[in-house]
């Protein structure tokens, strides 16, 4: 329903003041309802709420301005574990991506989401975000 759109594109824009502990909250519970099917088909399905609106759009936008959360991403440790918060919040919003886009188009995952929050690659962010929003429009449309 348009409500439950307006709600999840609401979540997308608080990723940008979000802490890690709370963007890691809200991408897991994203990921992990996209795996998940609707009991009632009365209740319309998470995945085709979510592919409606625009908050992974919103939401790779958001991650974008959170500069906590672009420090701590620029920033990583020696020895990369895949236990590390940060490493957590890329899965999650790496697999929504996949999730969002046709099975074809899941490699583009990793460099998508590295252009859309990469602060030193603005210039290449709007047109991963244009490719991502192409991709993710025409799999609505399928799914």
């Amino acid at each position: 329903t348009d409500r439950e759109v307006e709600e999840l594109e609401a979540e997308a824009r608080s990723l940008a003041e979000a802490s890690l502990n709370e963007a890691i909250a809200l991408l897991g519970r994203w990921a992990q309802s996209f795996r998940q099917r609707a009991r009632d088909d009365s209740v319309p399905a998470f995945r085709a709420v979510f592919l409606r609106s625009d908050a992974l759009q919103i939401a790779l936008s958001s991650l974008a301005r959170n500069v906590p959360l672009q420090t701590a991403l620029r920033d990583p440790p020696l020895f990369v574990s895949a236990d590390r918060p940060e490493e957590v919040l890329l899965a999650d919003t790496r697999s929504l991506i996949q999730r969002c886009t046709p099975r074809a188009a899941s490699g583009l995952a990793a460099p998508l989401l590295a252009f859309a929050v990469d602060p030193d690659k603005r210039d290449e962010s709007g047109a991963a975000k244009l490719l991502l929003e192409a991709l993710k429009d025409g799999w609505g449309d399928v799914v």
